[in-house]
C-alpha cells in the first residue's frame, strides 16, 4: 500500500465491478483506508483499501458536461492478499 498517495488518481474495484475512480485525497496507511474525491459525481468517499483492488489509471479532472467512461484494466497499484 505504500505507493497510494495523496494527488494519485485512482479506480477501485471490487472483483469485476468499477466502485469508483478518482483522486486520492488522503491515505491512513495504519487504518487502511482512504479518501477519495470521485470524478465522476465530484464526492468525497471513504474507501476500505484492504478489502477493494486499488489501480492508478490516467483520468481527466472531472467535466461536468459529460461522465467518464469506465476502463476495465489500469495499472495495478494494490490488490489485497487472501
Amino acid at each position: 500500500m505504500s505507493t497510494v498517495h495523496s494527488g494519485q488518481r485512482i479506480e477501485v474495484w471490487d472483483d469485476w465491478v468499477l466502485c469508483c475512480r478518482g483522486l486520492v485525497e488522503e491515505f491512513v496507511p495504519r487504518s487502511g483506508v482512504a479518501w477519495v474525491r470521485e470524478a465522476e459525481i465530484e464526492e468525497r468517499k471513504l474507501i476500505a483499501t484492504q478489502d477493494l483492488s486499488l489501480r492508478g489509471c490516467c483520468i481527466s479532472p472531472p467535466r461536468h458536461s459529460a461522465a467518464l467512461p469506465a476502463h476495465p484494466r489500469g495499472t495495478p497499484v494494490h490488490r489485497p492478499g487472501p
